[in-house]
């Protein structure tokens, strides 16, 4: 952070700042901005945000964008979705971003999960969305590649069970469900043989 006193900030290409006028506002590199008499710098310069192919991050409190343009209510400030949180994902932003005011990173960038051949991740839904409710959960199976989804979290991740001949696996349904299209109550066990 910089003082109020300083007048001249130098932002590189790929970095921003925060100042504070009668609107907030935001500096994008490559610039040299002189701050007036009436604005502070609040924040920065820092480097913008650089999502690499296959990597995603999380921002807490969001700004409201339409058609990628961040929008702003009628005091000119920035529109922001308090309390929320949203996934930016590499395809979605493939140029640098800043933060912009009451934003904030809240996971770094992190690249997708792999999930390998004869494995799983339980996911849990952490709210209702589509067709979950809270607490629901289910498999991604793999091999494949997991993009993560603001609405849920993954719980664990499962290796498969191989059921060799002559062997079998005794399961027990910790909930009402069904399996291979046949419904199983909650604490009703049962044998798997099929390899």
């Amino acid at each position: 952070f910089f003082s109020s006193r300083r007048r001249h900030t130098r932002c590189r290409e790929v970095s921003w700042a925060r100042r504070c006028v009668q609107e907030t506002g935001i500096i994008q590199g490559p610039a040299t901005f002189a701050k007036k008499e009436h604005e502070i710098v609040i924040k920065g310069p820092e480097d913008m945000i650089i999502l690499p192919p296959d990597h995603y991050c999380v921002i807490g409190n969001p700004v409201v964008c339409e058609k990628g343009i961040p929008q702003k209510n009628q005091f000119g400030e920035f529109k922001i979705l308090f309390g929320r949180e949203e996934i930016r994902l590499a395809k979605d932003y493939p140029e640098p971003f800043p933060l912009y005011p009451g934003e904030e990173l809240v996971k770094d960038v992190t690249p997708f999960k792999m999930v390998e051949n004869n494995s799983a991740l339980i996911l849990r839904a952490i709210r209702n969305f589509e067709d979950k409710h809270a607490g629901d959960k289910w498999l991604f199976k793999g091999p494949g590649v997991y993009i993560p989804k603001i609405d849920e979290e993954i719980e664990k991740e499962i290796q498969a069970h191989i059921i060799k001949q002559n062997q079998a696996l005794k399961i027990r349904a910790i909930r009402d469900t069904v399996v291979k299209n046949k419904p199983r109550k909650a604490g009703e066990t049962w044998l798997e043989r099929e390899q």
